[in-house]
């Protein structure tokens, strides 16, 4: 048996074999190839590397325990031994944020503990409200360092805490319909207003994700405020904004399921035919064995493999444009 360094805070006890570079060996989605000897009151109930507390905070194990740097094919058993395994909080809170000419928008927002000042990202529902997905993507970004802030876009026409329902998409449609680009851009607005009056938030460190329906909105987004980044996950209708692709303010990002039987595939060359023309940098990836939604584990659609793929891209993305 022989040890090797993980990090200043961590140490990985491995047996002999033959090593092969792994990028995050704390990463949840490797578990099923790694024994993990941790705190299980870190690690068991927070799937994802955060979750929320029934005290409000939200815990990162990915603060705890720190990735090493190989992973040997065979092991008898790999050992993560925390040195320094404090708990990571994130204060959870839903505020609401005045819009032009609408009245108010609920908006449930997620602050890293912490001093400083920190990049920030808007996350845009899917057609189904800011539900627990949406909640938990945006406890995902914040566990990264980001002030994470998700909007609740049906607030013109449904009740402030709206839910729709997975399977049964028509009931959602009355509010998908109702939704205008002048009433989005009031919204986006009145977030990234919010967000510059913040005194933790690094005023040009301002970005977006979005999903579905909310893919189109971060787009929208990126044309309207002066964003540093934008990721768009399988927006819908996009045809619709390419007389806005001329205006983006930042790099564009864009995920695509190849299976998609909603997105087609020149709706995708479409946009990417306008990225080009306007000479705005952008990133288009089809993922060709996933579907619309593959992002969202809660949904019939989702792929754990394109998810990890494209969450790891879109880590990437922020923390290059953001950090």
């Amino acid at each position: 048996m022989k040890s090797f360094p993980g990090s200043h805070n961590s140490r990985l006890l491995i047996s002999l074999g033959k090593a092969r570079p792994l990028t995050n060996v704390g990463d949840p989605h490797d578990a099923k190839a790694l024994k993990i000897a941790a705190n299980p009151e870190n690690m068991s109930h927070c799937p994802g590397g955060s979750c929320l507390s029934e005290t409000g905070a939200s815990n990162s194990a990915n603060n705890a325990f720190t990735a090493g740097q190989f992973f040997f094919p065979g092991l008898a058993f790999l050992l993560i031994l925390p040195l320094n395994a404090e708990k990571q909080t994130m204060q959870t809170q839903t505020i609401l944020l005045p819009v032009a000419g609408a009245g108010s928008m609920n908006a449930y927002t997620v602050r890293p503990d912490g001093k400083g000042s920190f990049p920030a990202v808007m996350v845009f529902q899917e057609a189904f409200g800011v539900n627990h997905h949406i909640r938990s993507i945006t406890e995902k970004i914040a566990a990264q360092g980001y002030l994470a802030i998700a909007p609740e876009l049906f607030h013109r026409t449904a009740p402030a805490g709206f839910e729709g329902s997975y399977s049964d998409f028509p009931s959602v449609m009355p509010h998908v319909q109702a939704l205008t680009a002048d009433g989005l851009s009031a919204d986006v607005e009145a977030v990234y207003r919010w967000l510059q009056q913040q005194d933790d938030v690094s005023k040009n460190k301002i970005g977006c994700v979005g999903f579905c329906m909310g893919g189109r909105v971060s787009v929208l987004a990126n044309a309207v405020l002066p964003l540093a980044a934008s990721v768009s996950y399988y927006g819908g209708n996009m045809p619709s904004l390419l007389d806005k692709i001329k205006d983006l303010h930042a790099p564009q990002l864009l995920f695509w399921g190849g299976l998609d039987k909603h997105i087609l595939p020149e709706h995708i060359d479409a946009v990417v035919r306008a990225l080009k023309e306007a000479g705005k940098p952008y990133i288009n990836v089809v993922i060709s064995y996933a579907d619309h939604a593959f992002n969202c584990d809660e949904r019939p659609n989702y792929h754990p493999r394109a998810a990890k793929e494209a969450w790891g891209m879109t880590l990437a993305f922020l923390a290059n444009n953001l950090q």
